[in-house]
């Protein structure tokens, strides 16, 4: 019985055995036909004049590459210590300022600055120039001695009508033009600091002053002397009707430091004195200590 299953399931026809081997044929036929033929393929054109050429700009490249490093180095070289001397930048010529270690670009920009007709009237201006670094002004302006002008005895120079010790600015009042009066304070410096007191609210102490970019210690200790505020002009917001978006604006205030402010409102609900915000954990001291000033609650 099981012979037969076995013999029934395997059995084929004539015509079913017939196209079994012409599968197999062809199966056969299909893997071993790369034994049997192989394709000739033409060798690659070669134009002798062309590799040479390509040749030529391969050394080329390579040779601007060692220049241009070793160019490099020897520009950046740290074993050539700058000595620095006393100069009149409407004077100096391009190479003075180079040996001043300045790149040969600052150097170039100074000079056509100049043969456009530009003037450098006290140390400061030369932080007009776009292309000077600020750390290569803070070098380069206490050596700075323009005809006219005495050396000061704190190493700037400065002009002899400059030292007004009766002149007396207040921060918070004065305008563009009225800073310019200050020793070191250019245009493009004071529309700073008027930008900055704006962004402020106003300022709650001189020391602020520090804080405004291209502001550096030994330009605060020059002119701190003539600047003076009135107390209480600097504006105070209201604890309880400022808004996240409108805390968030002030340069002390980061975004998260203005949602931490008013979930505290909403959860205290009333704030009666703004030292309450110390409590404040989410919020570093020193923020605080920064911030405090420019708020208020409706009690005081």
């Amino acid at each position: 019985m099981l012979k037969r299953i076995i013999r029934d399931y395997f059995y084929f026809s004539k015509r079913e055995r017939n196209a079994l081997i012409l599968v197999l044929l062809i199966t056969g036929g299909f893997y071993s036909w790369p034994y049997f033929y192989t394709v000739k393929r033409d060798p690659p054109l070669t134009d002798v004049e062309l590799l040479a050429v390509v040749k030529q700009l391969q050394e080329d490249d390579r040779g601007r590459d060692n220049y241009s490093s070793s160019a490099t180095s020897s520009s950046f070289a740290v074993n050539e210590p700058v000595k620095m001397f006393v100069f009149d930048p409407n004077t100096l010529d391009e190479d003075g300022f180079v040996r001043l270690g300045l790149p040969p670009r600052t150097a170039r920009t100074i000079i056509n600055y100049r043969n456009k007709g530009g003037r450098f009237r006290k140390p400061d201006d030369l932080r007009k120039i776009f292309t000077l670094r600020h750390e290569d002004a803070d070098r380069l302006v206490p050596y700075v001695q323009i005809a006219g002008m005495q050396q000061a005895p704190n190493g700037y120079s400065s002009q002899r009508n400059e030292a007004r010790p009766s002149l007396r600015i207040d921060l918070n009042t004065a305008d563009a033009a009225t800073l310019e009066q200050l020793p070191g304070i250019g245009k493009v410096l004071s529309e700073r600091i008027v930008r900055y007191r704006e962004a402020l609210g106003g300022f709650y102490s001189v020391q602020q002053l520090k804080e405004v970019s291209g502001i550096n210690e030994q330009l605060f200790e020059q002119i701190h002397a003539q600047l003076i505020l009135q107390s209480g002009k600097h504006e105070r917001w209201s604890l309880a009707t400022i808004t996240k978006e409108q805390l968030s604006r002030h340069p002390y205030c980061s975004k998260a430091t203005a949602e931490a402010i008013i979930r505290f409102r909403q959860a205290k609900g009333v704030i009666r004195s703004v030292e309450e915000l110390k409590t404040i954990t989410e919020v570093s001291p020193e923020i605080l200590a920064r911030l405090l000033p420019y708020l208020k609650t409706d009690t005081d």
